[in-house]
């Protein structure tokens, strides 16, 4: 979308010439206007544009086994909702954010949210705390070097862009340490890869309490609450249960007092 320099365009995808006669005709107006040219990729000449982060409305897809599978449920063109100009590679995580924020009072669904390497490099205020906090969940996409094990945070492991337990066998965390981008994208289901990543799941921090006005999200083990992913000793042992309070029995009732263990057969220990 270079050389986009005024104006939101609102387009259908399969209408892609009238689009480009759009942009073409933005882009000589701007060349005749004199306006400022901008440098990328280590150019030593100036290339005239702006960078435009696009919110397109894109329409679901019949699942697999539909007699229309693969084709998009509603025929209605699928526009775009907003437009962002800004000078190429500047304030990428920002302009996102931008056009997230203006479409939340719609009251679109928030889900996960999938972007690409220029977003996974921006800083956490720029871009993955606020979309956060929009209720949407990041799907991020990491560089070979960067994969597996990523660093720690008060104890917990970063696996691949998630906080999980300490306690993660060695093989589940570095399952992914040094892979290049066709083993990771190319995954297929049973392969012994794909079994190693499923068995992370129980491993990851629990969602305790969702975003707040600072951005900031609450984990607890996968251990705690009551329906534990894992059993760990070390949290038993940290946490011990408090011992239950004596209970009331009713001493003429034969059904109360039989199930309580004090009336219980003992085995002789002699």
């Amino acid at each position: 979308m270079r050389s986009i320099v005024a104006a939101a365009v609102t387009a259908v995808p399969h209408d892609v010439e009238r689009l480009l006669h759009v942009v073409a005709r933005l882009a000589s107006w701007a060349e005749a206007a004199g306006l400022e040219r901008h440098y990328c990729g280590g150019s030593e000449e100036g290339i005239f544009g702006h960078s435009a982060s696009l919110l397109v409305a894109a329409g679901r897809r019949h699942r697999a086994g539909h007699p229309k599978a693969g084709e998009r449920v509603s025929r209605h063109p699928q526009l775009a909702l907003g437009l962002v100009l800004d000078i190429p590679g500047k304030r990428t995580g920002p302009n996102a954010v931008h056009s997230l924020t203006q479409l939340a009072p719609f009251g679109f669904p928030t889900g996960l949210l999938a972007a690409d390497r220029a977003y996974t490099d921006q800083i956490t205020e720029h871009f993955a705390q606020p979309v956060r906090t929009l209720g949407h969940q990041l799907v991020l996409d990491h560089k070979q070097q960067h994969r597996g094990v990523q660093g720690t945070h008060h104890g917990a492991l970063l696996v691949d862009g998630s906080l999980a337990c300490p306690a993660m066998q060695p093989a589940l965390a570095h399952a992914t340490t040094g892979l290049n981008d066709k083993a990771v994208r190319d995954l297929d289901d049973g392969t012994e890869l794909s079994e190693r990543i499923a068995g992370r799941e129980p491993y990851f921090l629990k969602l305790k309490e969702s975003a707040d006005e600072r951005s900031a999200i609450r984990l607890q083990c996968p251990a705690s609450g009551p329906s534990p992913a894992v059993v760990c000793p070390r949290f038993n042992q940290v946490h011990r249960a408090p011992a239950p309070r004596p209970a009331v029995v009713d001493l003429t009732d034969k059904r109360a007092t039989a199930v309580r263990s004090a009336a219980k057969h003992r085995p002789d220990p002699s």
